[in-house]
């Protein structure tokens, strides 16, 4: 719109919880800093035990409503603009969450649940250093990101928490042409409070997020195209291309978590670690359909958790392509 103005709508579907959520999206860049509001609202479902002492056996189910706001500005700075592209951006956000509809007596510590709402702020920082792609290119050939994230929420209530993340990223050439290796590695600090945010740092894929108080996070992952294509059947489908990744994700966590005795009396605090690791392998399609001129990336995702030892298969949607 005139080119200052960015407008998104749609639907995102939980497959674990079966729900799902509406959401909008508005970006005025007539302005310098970038103005960004965003709106949420759909149905969440959450299965907890109520039991205070074992055995347990009283497994709750139970659906709920949200709403979420999200307004803030972003500050984009492009440094250089040459074979390498360079910037830095600073970005301040507020997010409200309210919650409505919540029954079970007890929450997950990432939930807000029966306390209705929370308020928070969110800074940012990243840096990008990165070599530009041709059009074969799976992923930068060379380059570095860093990212540093800060959350908290400075307006009291029932939910209280403070969450620091830094990330970063190292880009090199695979064993053959169009190929890339990129190195990843995080680390995220969350004080204790009555709340805690979703992870700011890269978790391995198809391991459920667990907020400790410290995670070290780290991934190795290759990426590669199999073949260019060029199939087609009639008017429907046009698949141009194959490609192909490759990874290994870890995270180690650690928490005080207190120690209870069977009447629920606190008796003290350990030191609680996690130790995760998961790899896999992803496959996705650029085709076309029905003619049309933009074209779709979708595939699958396989993952196998070293931790657990259990097989997952995902599908994968990567670009809708308008």
């Amino acid at each position: 719109m005139l080119s200052t103005t960015q407008i998104g709508v749609g639907y995102t579907y939980n497959q674990s919880e079966r729900a799902g959520n509406f959401y909008g999206l508005i970006s005025y860049q007539g302005l310098y800093p970038i103005i960004d509001v965003s709106f949420q609202s759909g149905t969440r479902s959450t299965s907890l035990y109520i039991d205070k002492i074992y055995p347990l056996d009283s497994l709750r189910t139970d659906r709920w409503q949200y709403n979420q706001l999200t307004a803030g500005f972003r500050l984009p700075l492009q440094l250089t603009n040459s074979k390498y592209i360079q910037g830095i951006s600073l970005s301040a956000y507020y997010n409200y969450l309210q919650v409505t509809g919540y029954d079970l007596p007890y929450r997950y510590p990432t939930e807000v649940g029966s306390s209705g709402s929370i308020s928070a702020l969110t800074y940012g920082f990243s840096y990008s250093h990165l070599l530009r792609q041709s059009k074969r290119d799976i992923a930068p050939q060379w380059g570095q990101t860093l990212s540093a994230n800060y959350r908290t929420t400075p307006f009291g209530g029932k939910l209280t928490s403070e969450q620091v993340g830094v990330q970063a990223n190292l880009f090199f050439p695979g064993l053959a042409k169009h190929h890339s290796l990129r190195f990843r590695a995080g680390y995220q600090l969350q004080a204790q409070g009555t709340y805690q945010f979703g992870a700011l740092v890269f978790y391995p894929r198809g391991q459920s997020y667990i907020g400790d108080e410290q995670i070290k996070a780290g991934s190795v992952e290759y990426r590669l195209p199999i073949a260019d294509t060029h199939w087609s059947l009639g008017r429907w489908l046009y698949v141009q291309r194959i490609k192909a990744g490759g990874f290994y994700d870890l995270a180690k966590g650690q928490s005080n978590v207190e120690v209870r005795d069977v009447y629920g009396r606190l008796r003290g605090y350990e030191t609680q670690y996690h130790d995760f690791q998961t790899t896999g392998l992803d496959v996705s399609f650029v085709f076309n359909t029905l003619r049309l001129r933009n074209s779709f990336e979708a595939g699958f995702r396989t993952i196998y958790n070293l931790t657990t030892g259990q097989w997952l298969l995902q599908p994968l949607v990567i670009d809708i392509g308008f």
